[in-house]
């Protein structure tokens, strides 16, 4: 990244959580449970299946976290909590409700990089349209290991003017024209 830039890292599944330290998320009932540093929580249902989930509130309460300046620190803050044992893994996977959490970021992003197994995942129509609503970022789109998620994220990042890749297990770039 350039020293310029900010950037934030969402994990999700049923929720979203920043990869700050002080953000937790929990499983009760159907609901996953997203408690942020300062100790408020956000409830998200699952209703159909464990891949739709629904945001209880309005978008404008949805969890936020400001931009972090690209430092060694925060960069390495950034990673202590995705190594850590702390992180929960999530029951399902929505992509939506991520990928509108980073849309709402202010300022908006300029781009954004979407990164899953592809299992799961959310109708594409309505990612454009949040695309649409909120700044037009492009949204480069990564397969992790899987080409499960190939063509919603091929969509996803042509309709937004970024780009798509699959990666492998051993880590290689695959480009989707080949």
């Amino acid at each position: 990244l350039p020293k310029t830039a900010k950037y934030q890292v969402i994990l999700f599944g049923g929720g979203a959580v920043f990869a700050e330290p002080g953000w937790s998320a929990s499983h009760q009932s159907g609901d996953c449970i997203v408690t942020d540093p300062r100790r408020k929580k956000y409830k998200f249902t699952s209703f159909r299946t464990v891949n739709d989930w629904e945001f209880d509130g309005e978008d404008s309460e949805l969890p936020k976290a400001a931009w972090l300046a690209v430092s060694p620190s925060n960069l390495r803050r950034s990673m202590d909590v995705l190594e850590s044992e702390s992180v929960e893994e999530f029951l399902g996977t929505d992509w939506g409700i991520a990928l509108k959490i980073g849309h709402l970021m202010r300022p908006p992003p300029d781009v954004i990089f979407f990164m899953s197994d592809g299992s799961g995942g959310n109708a594409v129509r309505p990612i454009l349209e949040v695309n649409r609503k909120y700044g037009r970022p492009k949204i480069n789109t990564f397969a992790m290991q899987t080409t499960e998620g190939a063509q919603p994220f091929f969509e996803i990042a042509e309709g937004t003017g970024g780009e798509f890749l699959i990666v492998s297990r051993e880590g290689k770039p695959i480009k989707v024209t080949d």
